[in-house]
C-alpha cells in the first residue's frame, strides 16, 4: 500500500489526463493483493504496480483509451497459466486478477483533494465506488454514519472489498494516514532505520539533543529533524494511538526518562532498543505495557546497523498489517 499517498497525491496536484486501476478482485494467489493502485498518464511511467511486471504495460495501453472519457471498465487476468499461451507469458502466478480502471475528472479530483485534506490531519477515509455506475462513489470519515464504520476501529487495516447495497455491487477500501514513526536518539544507527522505514511508507521524525549527529545530510530521508531536550520534545509532541516510537539514545538516564513519560501514552507501538533484561531495568520491574516492545525488531540474527533496521522495519511492518499483536 506504500504507493497510496503518493498516487493521491498526484491526483490532487497534476491536472493532466490520467488512470486510476485498483485491484478489486483475486481468485488464487497474486504478486499484488486486493487494494493495490497504480495511476497511469500519458507519456509517463506509471505510479504504483499491480504485479511483478505481468500487468502493467496492457493497463497503460487500456489506459489511453479510457482518458478524458468519465468512463470506468473492469479488466481480467488469468494469471495462472504456465504456458506461454497464458497471460503474461507464462506468469504462472495461480491466480484471477481484477481490475477496475477508471477516468479521472474534475469532481473525482475535487474528492481526492478533500480524501488529501483528512489523511493529513491523521483522519482515515473510506473510499466507496459504484461498480456500475461511474460516478457513484463516495468518501467517509469516522464520523460520518455509514454500513462499513466498523471498518474504522481497525486501525490500518487496509479492509477492502465487494458489498452488494440494495442489489448493487459497491468497491470499498480503507484509505488510512501515514503511518508516523518517531526515531528517539540519531546515533549512526538511526541513519539506515530512517532511510528503509521511509522506503516502508513511513513518514519518519527524528529527535536527539547532539548537533553532531542530528545533521540533515545524515538524514535525507526524514520529514523532520528535532534537535533538543529529548524530554521536552516529547511532551511538547502530540503523539496519537496510530503512531510508532523507538527509543535508540544508547543512554539509560535518557531512556528511563522518556519510558516514564511515554509508557502509559496510547500508542500502535513503543520500541525500546536493547535487552529484555535492559527494558526491565528501565522500568524498575514494572509490567511491561502491551504497546512496548523489547527488543525491538523481528529475531532474525541480525548484525550491524543496517541488519537491524531491516529487521525493526520489518516489525512495524508486521504491527501495522496486524501480523503481531
Amino acid at each position: 500500500m506504500e504507493f497510496i499517498h503518493d498516487i493521491i497525491e498526484k491526483i490532487v496536484t497534476n491536472e493532466q489526463p490520467a488512470t486510476l486501476a485498483i485491484i478489486i478482485e483475486v481468485e488464487g494467489s497474486s504478486y499484488r493483493k486486493k487494494g493495490a493502485w497504480m495511476l497511469s498518464m500519458p507519456d509517463q511511467p506509471p505510479i504504483g504496480l499491480l504485479s511483478g511486471g505481468c500487468l502493467e504495460q496492457d493497463i497503460q495501453a487500456q489506459s489511453k483509451s479510457l482518458y478524458a472519457t468519465q468512463t470506468m471498465k473492469k479488466l481480467v487476468y488469468d494469471l495462472s497459466s504456465e504456458d506461454d499461451l497464458g497471460w503474461g507469458k507464462g506468469a504462472g502466478c495461480n491466480g484471477e486478477i481484477t481490475v477496475l480502471l477508471r477516468d479521472i475528472d474534475s469532481s473525482f479530483r475535487q474528492a481526492f483533494t478533500k480524501m488529501s485534506s483528512f489523511l493529513k490531519i491523521r483522519k482515515p477515509v473510506l473510499y466507496v465506488q459504484a461498480l456500475l455506475d461511474y460516478n457513484d462513489f463516495q468518501l467517509y470519515t469516522a464520523d460520518q454514519p455509514s454500513i462499513f464504520h466498523e471498518l474504522f476501529n481497525r486501525p490500518f487495516s487496509y479492509a477492502n472489498g465487494i458489498k452488494m447495497v440494495k442489489g448493487q455491487p459497491y468497491y470499498y477500501q480503507m484509505i488510512w494516514p501515514k503511518p508516523h514513526l518517531y526515531i528517539l536518539g540519531a546515533g549512526p544507527d538511526a541513519r539506515p532505520l530512517t532511510k528503509l522505514a521511509a522506503l516502508a511508507g513511513f513518514s519518519v521524525h527524528v529527535f536527539d539533543w547532539r548537533k553532531a549527529y542530528g545533521q540533515k545530510h545524515y538524514f535525507p530521508d526524514a520529514d523532520s529533524l528535532t534537535i533538543g531536550n529529548l524530554a521536552n520534545l516529547t511532551n511538547y509532541t502530540t503523539f496519537g494511538e496510530l503512531d510508532f516510537i523507538i527509543l535508540m539514545t544508547h543512554d539509560f538516564q535518557q531512556d528511563a526518562q522518556l519510558l516514564e513519560q511515554l509508557q502509559h501514552t496510547k500508542l500502535r507501538y513503543l520500541g525500546i532498543l536493547g535487552s529484555k533484561k535492559r527494558t526491565k531495568r528501565l522500568l524498575k520491574n514494572n509490567p511491561l505495557p502491551n504497546h512496548l516492545y523489547t527488543p525491538v525488531g523481528l529475531a532474525i540474527g541480525a548484525e550491524g546497523p543496517t541488519e537491524i533496521a531491516i529487521s525493526i522495519v520489518a516489525e512495524l511492518i508486521a504491527i501495522q498489517r496486524g501480523k503481531i499483536i
